[in-house]
């Protein structure tokens, strides 16, 4: 016995239904793949930001002023102090240099 129109049409629903939740399978893959990509890129940023600052911290140059801007005093006084400063300062990493 063949079926009625409208019985035919709706064995056509499952096929769309099947066909909706394969594209919410396929969206949902897609979302987790991009979480993980994200939390593996925020990981690595994060990674990379805390050992650049821990080098920077634990740099020597940085400690002696050697990477700092030097200043040039106009006027005799202002040169000695300057001086002063810089032979204090090594003065101080070489004693940091003999402790260590």
């Amino acid at each position: 016995m063949p079926l009625p129109t409208w019985e035919a049409a709706m064995t056509g629903v499952p096929v769309d239904v099947s066909a909706a939740h394969e594209l919410v399978d396929v969206l949902t893959t897609l979302a987790i793949i991009a979480a993980v990509g994200s939390l593996v890129l925020l990981t690595t940023v994060g990674l990379t930001g805390w050992w650049v600052v821990r080098r920077i911290r634990r740099s020597r140059a940085l400690r002696r002023g050697a990477l700092s801007v030097r200043t040039v005093a106009a006027d005799p006084a202002g040169r000695r102090v300057a001086r002063q400063r810089l032979a204090v300062q090594r003065a101080t990493d070489a004693t940091d240099r003999a402790l260590a």
